[in-house]
């Protein structure tokens, strides 16, 4: 029905017409009720007189306005006069996908953006049960703002004949989804491109048909090519159902992350489909991350397993932490009984200052090393001969979880996870290059081999239960995992992310690190334990008061190991040997480098380690108008572990200086620096927090576990205001009456609020949540946290509990994520590609706004003055490569006799 301009359907004038196709006519009209433009979509006459299916498209309508996202264009009513039936829409300025794809193809970047923005709207939708089914470019609205909408969401089932019974419909004529071109009837232009198989062939359709039609749409905007065509609407089809993809029309420079996300869409079996659009979406996320944020520590430096968390959809905090060697204490050197260390030979094996991990091939010819930069990793091997170097697969947003070669040295088996598969996997890659293989899904640690290398052992996190953790043994094509032994909170098994079991020589047993969380009345440390292959009984191998210890290794002889470990004098972790079966144990190093990684050559002649550096220092800077960056504190150390601002507009921050740490205050032009409080030489302290009558709190982390502390204001004496809680963040509401904090229950963090003078604790969430921060009026929190659905979300909650009062998309947290809520938003440093700067995230879920200008090094901690007008930032370098150290033989042999 063609409508002309003046014409009225209920409270709509008609204006002139925007648009046609096969679901009806488009006018631009105004709402003469509420002053707004509208779209106003008149359906064809046909379906207008067809009772049930306008019945059902009125049912459609209805469920469709229920729901409002920035990405799907919103139903605003339905009308129905004069035998025309016609939907009132949200007006979109702009060109939609099609007339933009007219220009060519679509920028990497730009396109992602467009593509992400897409899959939210989709999984929006598709948590509420709508599938769009129509999905093409036509149906896609930019705005001159760059924001996506999604158009005519589920309006292709309201017409759908067959929509009623649940069975597809194979009567093209009738398909909405098919546009004809407007002088040759019969060529098929439109939405036969985009079906799924299972559409094409008419079968019942899930919301992976829109998924497949995502893939095909975000194909068709790298290619600038339409993926599926023909002459005829068979052709058409036919393709759809029988073309193989020419993936050579993809840019050269696309991501392997990027084509490999576009291949799991265009499976056209929907078993084998990606099985949800959320997955796309955070691939999509994960693609820009700067991404030390999913890597566990890889790119961290302060508390470096806190970013566990949000990739493993869970929080088993202190015990990855302590398992990974948390706390920035780890990193800098103080007086030691040093190891004879004489014999020793340390040649530097790499110089990017990007190395995260580490393993040596069995002959010690090649070794394999993970290079991590602005969230983006990538696997090399290097021989060490010649010096000559192979990328194996190119950087992407993906998390290496450790790696080995296999017994014979022709593969390299590594873990790996991302934001779309966050509980990882295992996979095997040539040492020549080629495809990688996955051999299991859910580990949390490399693998050992048995001395047949029939098996490998590995560890998992939160198995079988949330409050366990598990050695398992899998065969080597990782088929048949069985769980031989379990360890219960406070226990665990250590030597996640970068550590891993150690298969004996003569394959009768496996010896792990196992960690003990600190909690009241019980210390923090760690075990070596040897779990028998057969039976899976455990026997304690060494006990010598180690804080934590990670990956072992067996020696050839099988009469000792190296392990990476770390004893209260150390405040680095280093390489440790350990007799068999006496247990006794010894430092091998002892130098300024925090090590990860021990890997051994066949011969256990050469051992490969990462170590690595952090240092920090504080600055402030205006947030209004212009103004320079000053230094603040004058340490290396400052501001690792927090910084906060005094009332009178003071820095108080977080040093490590003669061993110890302290906290310090400075004005914020750097003058008068004052030492304010030291904690003691096996205590740490971090996240200081200050009310309006100068009190000071703050978190202390001793081998019983962490609480909060309150500090006279001359920093002369100490309270302890609650225990068991978490190590990362502390919030303290400015007149001090309420404290918000995170505390491990359940094989979760949950975060918590409790009254500064004493009383119960209330969780105010169900859903594991962390990194907490007080509003300045005490009445609301911001955390993250992880949704039902496994999703990394930004909440803000009233400090009183009750629904969120906001619930916003956020990236997985790196070890240094801090948030900071105000009314003008939540400052944060965790934002896709980029961690070296600070953001303003809107409530209303806008995009986030960068604040600073920093092209490199990380942000360890920020805070916001109580004027809103400055900031303070710590920030510096992390640099971590890769070493060969040999001569430690010697040493370990002379430990046995």
């Amino acid at each position: 029905m063609t409508l002309a301009p003046g014409t009225r359907l209920g409270p709509y004038e008609i204006g002139v017409p925007i648009g046609a196709g096969g679901m009806g006519e488009v006018y631009r009209a105004k709402d003469t009720k509420l002053g707004r433009d509208v779209a106003i979509k008149v359906l064809p006459a046909a379906f207008a007189q067809d009772h049930e299916r306008v019945a059902r498209f009125r049912r459609e309508a209805q469920v469709l306005a229920t729901f409002n996202h920035p990405n799907i264009a919103a139903i605003h009513g339905l009308e129905e006069a004069d035998g025309a039936v016609a939907l009132a829409l949200e007006f979109i300025d702009g060109e939609d996908l099609q007339q933009r794809l007219r220009r060519g193809p679509i920028p990497i970047d730009e396109a992602r953006s467009i593509a992400r923005q897409i899959a939210e709207g989709l999984e929006a939708a598709h948590e509420k049960g709508i599938v769009h089914r129509d999905l093409k470019p036509a149906n896609v609205k930019i705005t001159p703002e760059g924001q996506v909408k999604v158009l005519d969401f589920g309006l292709a089932r309201a017409f759908d004949t067959d929509a009623g019974t649940g069975s597809g419909s194979n009567e093209l004529t009738h398909s909405p989804t098919l546009s004809r071109h407007a002088t040759e009837a019969g060529i098929i232009l439109g939405t036969a491109a985009y079906m799924s198989p299972e559409q094409a062939r008419g079968k019942t359709i899930d919301k992976r048909a829109d998924i497949w039609s995502f893939g095909v749409v975000m194909f068709e905007m790298l290619s600038g090519r339409r993926l599926f065509q023909g002459e005829t609407a068979s052709d058409t089809l036919a393709a759809v159902l029988r073309q193989d993809v020419d993936w050579s029309l993809l840019p050269k420079e696309l991501r392997a992350s990027d084509r490999r996300l576009i291949e799991r869409c265009l499976e056209r079996d929907p078993k084998k489909r990606l099985r949800d659009i959320g997955e796309a979406r955070l691939a999509l996320e994960a693609v820009t991350d700067s991404a030390r944020a999913l890597s566990g520590p890889t790119d961290a430096a302060p508390g470096e397993a806190r970013q566990s968390r949000g990739l493993l959809s869970m929080a088993m905090v202190a015990a990855v932490a302590f398992a990974a060697g948390v706390g920035v204490g780890s990193r800098f050197n103080r007086p030691q009984a040093r190891a004879d260390s004489s014999r020793l030979t340390i040649t530097p094996i790499t110089a990017s200052g990007t190395v995260i991990s580490a393993s040596i091939s069995p002959d010690g010819r090649y070794v394999a090393y993970v290079e991590s930069e602005q969230g983006r990793q990538s696997l090399w091997v290097k021989q060490l001969a010649g010096g000559q170097t192979l990328r194996l697969v190119p950087d992407q947003s993906v998390f290496y979880w450790g790696h080995t070669f296999s017994p014979d040295g022709n593969s390299i088996i590594f873990g790996q996870k991302s934001a779309a598969d966050p509980n990882g996997g295992l996979f095997s890659i040539s040492t020549l290059g080629g495809s990688a293989r996955r051999l299991l899904s859910d580990m949390d640690s490399q693998v050992s081999f048995s001395p047949d290398g029939l098996r490998f052992a590995y560890t998992r996190l939160r198995h079988p239960t949330p409050s366990q953790t598990s050695l398992m043994i899998a065969s080597a094509d990782g088929s048949n995992p069985t769980v031989l032994a379990s360890f219960k909170e406070p226990e665990y098994v250590a030597g996640i992310f970068y550590g891993a079991p150690a298969w004996s020589p003569d394959g009768t047993k496996i010896v792990t690190a196992v960690g003990r969380l600190g909690k009241p009345g019980a210390e923090t440390r760690a075990r070596l334990v040897s779990v028998a292959v057969e039976g899976g009984a455990v026997t304690t191998l060494a006990d010598p008061g180690w804080l934590l210890a990670a990956q072992a290794a067996w020696l050839s002889d099988g009469k000792s190991l190296l392990v990476i470990a770390r004893s209260a004098e150390q405040d680095q972790r280093q390489v440790w040997s350990v007799t068999y079966p006496e247990g006794k144990a010894a430092p091998i190093t002892s130098d300024l480098g925090d090590r990860r990684i021990v890997s051994l050559t066949r011969d256990g002649r050469a051992l490969v380690s990462v170590a690595q550096l952090a240092s920090s220092g504080v600055w402030t800077l205006p947030l209004r108008g212009s103004g320079k960056l000053t230094r603040v504190g004058r340490s290396i150390t400052d501001g690792l572990n927090g910084l906060a601002f005094t009332p009178d507009g003071k820095i108080l921050y977080t040093s490590h200086v003669g061993g110890v740490w302290s906290l310090w205050s400075a004005g914020p032009d750097g003058a008068e620096r004052n030492s304010f409080l030291t904690a003691g030489r096996a205590q740490s302290l971090f996240s200081p927090t200050v009310t309006n009558d100068g009190t000071v709190y703050y978190a202390a982390r001793t081998r019983a576990g962490s609480e909060i502390r309150a500090a006279s204001k001359d920093g002369s004496s100490t309270r302890v205001v609650t225990g068991d809680i978490d190590f990362s963040t502390i919030g303290i509401a400015p007149d001090g009456k309420t404290a918000v904090f995170s505390s491990f229950i359940a094989g979760s963090d949950h975060v918590f609020v409790m009254p500064v003078a004493g009383g119960p604790r209330k969780q105010l969430l169900d859903s594991p949540a962390f990194l907490s921060t007080m509003h300045p009026s005490g009445k609301r929190v911001a955390f993250y946290f992880i949704n039902a659905e496994g999703r990394f979300r930004l909440g803000v909650a009233s400090v009183d509990g009750g629904p969120l009062l906001q619930d916003l998309p956020a990236e997985v947290t790196s070890a240094n994520s801090r948030l900071a809520l105000t009314d003008d938003g939540i400052y944060l440093n965790t934002v896709p590609g980029d961690r070296a700067n600070v953001w303003l995230q809107p409530l209303d879920g806008g995009p986030a706004r960068r604040i600073t200008s920093f092209d490199d090094q990380l942000i360890f901690d920020f805070a916001v003055s109580r004027d809103g007008k400055t900031l303070a930032i710590a920030r510096g370098p992390l640099i971590r490569d890769a070493q060969l150290i040999t001569g430690f033989d010697t040493m370990t042999r002379n430990e046995t006799r």
